[in-house]
């Protein structure tokens, strides 16, 4: 799927300016597969999130529709950090956010008897990692080292080597 969003005053000959020029899109699904909105995130030193006019993060998880017919997954807050884990090997979801909500909980109550949660190195992730746990005590923790922000600055290959590591995991 290609999305392309250009105003008149976004096009200087054959290139797009403005705002959108160093913007990535992602689609967001429901468990079903039916693209439910957007998000798109500024590339360079500031990150900037934006949502489409409707979409209810809280309602779904970030490539849920592609993994829930598996086993073991890992969990974690930016849909970047999951799209990093999928091209590692490992079937990823993420909370869009780490203020995860009930809805998002029970999805992966539904789809998930293995769940891996990988949160941010800051307080908003040990407030994910306190959410889920309360509904969802058979989760395993990975903790990041403590370089790394998230599972992102790790890059592909370092977090398939530092993941090779089951010890890692733990309650």
């Amino acid at each position: 799927m290609q999305i392309t969003i250009l105003s008149k005053n976004s096009i200087r000959g054959d290139a797009a300016t403005g705002a959108i020029r160093f913007t990535l899109i992602i689609p967001i699904h429901c468990p079903k597969g039916v693209c439910i909105g957007f998000v798109a995130r500024t590339i360079g030193k500031e990150k900037e999130y934006k949502n489409s006019p409707g979409l209810k993060r809280s309602k779904t998880l970030f490539n849920i529709h592609r993994i829930k017919k598996y086993n073991e997954v890992y969990i974690v807050e930016s849909s970047f950090d999951a799209i990093i884990l999928e091209q590692a090997g490992f079937y990823a979801a993420a909370t869009m956010g780490a203020s995860v909500s009930r809805d998002q909980i029970d999805l992966l109550k539904r789809y998930f008897n293995n769940i891996n949660l990988i949160p941010d190195t800051d307080s908003a992730g040990t407030e994910m990692i306190n959410k889920i746990l309360e509904r969802i005590p058979y989760c395993n923790i990975v903790r990041l080292p403590e370089n790394y922000k998230d599972v992102s600055e790790m890059g592909q290959n370092g977090i398939k080597k530092y993941l090779s590591n089951k010890d890692l995991l733990s309650i």
